[in-house]
């Protein structure tokens, strides 16, 4: 099956939590959140990608993510995502649907 890989390539981009506070921002292209998990955020992607999104980071603990793409630039969001550190693939993989 074709999924999306999300995959590190520069742990120094993603920032660990800043605060103990708990939040979330949700508004199409933009997802702003504070100390989540990073399958949050791997539920995020799988809305525009449209594929299961499997998670190869290896990262563990909480977040502070800031994403903001735009809709009619389709280069947007892999380059946002590079701000990240973070890369998506299309790879084929057996998974549990």
């Amino acid at each position: 099956m074709t999924v999306k890989v999300l995959k590190l390539f520069d742990k120094g981009k993603l920032h660990p939590l800043t605060s103990n506070l708990r939040e979330q921002t949700f508004n199409e292209p933009e997802f702003a959140a504070k100390n989540i998990p990073l399958d949050r955020f791997d539920r995020y992607l799988e809305n525009f990608t449209k594929y299961p999104v499997v998670d190869e980071t290896g990262l563990k603990g909480r977040y502070d993510i800031n994403f903001k793409w735009q809709f009619e630039d389709k280069n947007s969001f892999s380059r946002e995502l590079k701000k990240l550190g973070l890369l998506l693939n299309s790879e084929e993989r057996e998974i549990e649907v």
